[in-house]
């Protein structure tokens, strides 16, 4: 009987002990994420990658618990369409993956304008001399900062070497934008006469 009391006195202290320590097993599970920074970038030209430098996810737990996470994916950019677009945001974590988005925009690639931004090495001719474009460097600025070389599909108009001209106008077009320098036409004068052979 002895043995019998101290046993159930064993098993009292063991369920005291029990009932006073809390025993969890669940385990947190990813219930949304969030988007806790917005991106540097939310406008963008057509034909520029999708930047999300500056944009923070962070992703929130069945226990309350918050979590900064990085190994997360942005989808739906498409640099090709002019407009507003929804950029989603997605995070797995133990096979369930949760969304976000936010939004950006893409704005069409305009020409500003063109300049010349290296003359030509020849700008005196004369009268009968045929067009010379060495050196010469047309540049296209367009609405996003970039230039861009347009040379050689710049149309050039006005050189006419048919008669002396002081001030000759010659127009660069590029799209719907133009440029100008100016040449000298000189006249072809005889400056003298020599007899090179003797008649015999």
């Amino acid at each position: 009987m002895k043995k019998i009391g101290k046993l159930f006195i064993a098993l009292g202290i063991i369920a005291v002990f029990a009932s006073c320590i809390k025993v969890t097993d669940e385990i947190a599970e990813l219930t949304k994420i969030g988007i806790t920074s917005q991106a540097d970038k939310v406008e963008f030209f057509a034909g520029d990658e999708l930047d999300t430098t500056g944009l923070e996810v962070t992703a929130f737990y069945s226990d309350g618990s918050k979590s900064k996470v990085e190994n997360w994916t942005a989808t739906g950019y498409d640099s090709s369409v002019i407009g507003e677009q929804t950029i989603t945001v997605s995070y797995t974590e133990d096979d369930v993956t949760q969304t976000t988005s936010y939004k950006i925009t893409v704005k069409a690639l305009t020409l500003d304008k063109i300049e010349i931004t290296a003359q030509a090495e020849k700008t005196e001719y004369y009268v009968g001399d045929v067009f010379d474009t060495t050196g010469l460097v047309v540049t296209a600025t367009y609405n996003n900062g970039k230039t861009e070389d347009v040379t050689a599909k710049a149309e050039i108009t006005g050189f006419d070497s048919t008669a002396a001209a002081a001030s000759q106008k010659i127009t660069v077009t590029y799209e719907d934008k133009t440029a100008q320098f100016t040449v000298e036409i000189i006249s072809v004068v005889v400056t003298k006469l020599e007899i090179t052979a003797q008649p015999t």
